[in-house]
């Protein structure tokens, strides 16, 4: 048991963990290394953000309009399971914007921010595997 114990010093969780669930060695991650993530700023319609706070993790999804008449809009998930950091701020006073940092994996910053851009994006609260 100590030799599990040692090979879980230093680690951090690396996904949301449920109520009573045990936790596997794949679980754990090893500290963020900060030169492969950035933390990003967006700015997002209040209605499009959960209640989060500070170390939640929540998934992103666009929806982009359609680019031909009668087509429905699109919808994607940009990326999975990045944290929140800090709590989100009202950007725009009662115009119903908020801003939000996410910890973001360089190999996916680009495509958040493009996302951000051309598409309504909605955080979506990540509360890891449903046990049935």
């Amino acid at each position: 048991a100590g030799d599990q114990a040692g090979r879980a010093s230093g680690r951090r969780l690396a996904r949301a963990m449920g109520k009573g669930e045990l936790l596997p060695n794949a679980g754990l991650a090893w500290p963020v290394d900060h030169v492969s993530v950035r933390d990003v700023p967006i700015v997002l319609d209040s209605l499009r953000l959960p209640r989060v706070h500070s170390g939640d993790l929540v998934d992103i999804y666009a929806t982009f309009k359609p680019t031909a008449p009668g087509q429905p809009a699109m919808v994607k998930l940009v990326v999975m399971g990045v944290e929140v950091i800090g709590d989100p701020a009202n950007r725009e006073g009662s115009s119903g914007k908020m801003r939000v940092v996410l910890r973001i994996p360089v190999a996916l910053v680009a495509v958040v921010v493009r996302a951000s851009e051309l598409g309504d994006v909605d955080l979506v609260s990540y509360i890891g595997p449903v046990r049935s």
